[in-house]
């Protein structure tokens, strides 16, 4: 695939529906999903663009699965393929960062704008908001510089990086913010505004099939005991992914269990738990910090949170892409 050029940058998206709160509305026994991709494209005014519904799932972002996350991957796939100028998803606010997040490590940067977009209200609430953030993110698809950004989360009218976005709040309509950098746009008055893109590469190749390696997720807490995370290693995982203390850390008591998961061939990627702030290098020399962590076999995760690390872990061995070089370091 080559480089849209101006000629092939036609004003034609793609609304691809996967259901969440913004496809909800209210019955007697509370909130279902009710509203398809084509009743979604009724709400925004698209004189200048043409916009082509199409239903991925219809379904709370809470049931999503591995096949829903590589069947979008094969539906940008295929608009990219088609000449759109962009893709506009509806999702769920639950795992909508992930998704997000997904979409960049399996779509190339560049060649169209990647815009998901969500509602922390559903249509049956007073107020929703799901016709404004549909909106503002219809703004965003069609401005020229959000290609190059890679896949972005418009909400409350603020442009998010996939990299960094995440829910950082369970009810209110401001709802996800990017700690690490902040949000790298805005919309006002229907117009995207593109303050900087992000300089680094989240792609690592797209995966075939309809499910993706197992990758567990294990989170350090005071007092965790060496049985839990024995007990994941007893599954034989494709891979493990530990949300450390500060940044990057294990109590020592579980180092022989890690040895265990690297000698098994069990790939493990050292995250923090912090939310914000890459993990360690080589400050310290302690059992279980990140030194002693990176020389028993562990992979620092850098900037990504445990999330995100099991996705981009997930994707690598999916492509055959080696581990220790899939992640980033800051």
């Amino acid at each position: 695939m080559g480089a849209m050029d101006s000629g092939v940058r036609q004003q034609v998206i793609r609304l691809i529906a996967m259901g969440g709160t913004i496809a909800f509305d209210s019955t007697a026994n509370g909130a279902v999903p009710r509203l398809d991709g084509s009743d979604l494209s009724a709400w925004v005014d698209a004189d200048d663009v043409s916009i082509e519904p199409v239903d991925v799932a219809q379904i709370s972002s809470i049931g999503l699965r591995d096949e829903h996350l590589l069947r979008l991957a094969g539906t940008v796939t295929d608009a990219i393929r088609d000449g759109c100028a962009g893709v506009l998803i509806t999702h769920g606010t639950d795992t909508l960062e992930e998704t997000a997040y997904f979409l960049a490590l399996t779509c190339p940067r560049g060649y169209l704008s990647i815009v998901l977009t969500a509602a922390m209200r559903h249509n049956g609430m007073p107020g929703p908001d799901g016709p404004a953030n549909l909106r503002a993110a219809l703004a965003t698809v069609t401005d020229r510089a959000v290609p190059d950004a890679g896949p972005v989360v418009v909400m409350a009218d603020e442009i998010h990086a996939a990299r960094f976005v995440t829910k950082s709040h369970g009810t209110r309509l401001a709802a996800f913010a990017s700690p690490l950098c902040g949000p790298i746009g805005q919309v006002v008055e229907d117009r995207a505004t593109i303050w900087f893109a992000p300089r680094y590469t989240d792609y690592v190749g797209h995966p075939e099939g309809t499910t993706l390696p197992r990758i567990e997720l294990l989170k350090m807490v005071i007092g965790i005991t060496p049985q839990s995370f024995r007990a994941i290693v007893d599954t034989a995982p494709d891979g493990l992914v530990i949300e450390g203390f500060g940044g990057g850390h294990l109590p020592p008591d579980l180092l022989d269990v890690l040895d265990r998961a690297v000698a098994e061939g069990i790939p493990t990627v050292i995250a923090s738990r912090c939310g914000d702030g890459p993990t360690l290098g080589s400050t310290y020399a302690v059992p279980g910090a990140e030194i002693d962590l990176r020389a028993r076999g562990a992979i620092m995760a850098g900037s990504l949170s445990g999330v995100k690390a099991r996705l981009r872990l997930a994707v690598a061995l999916a492509t055959d892409t080696p581990p220790a070089a899939a992640f980033p370091t800051s």
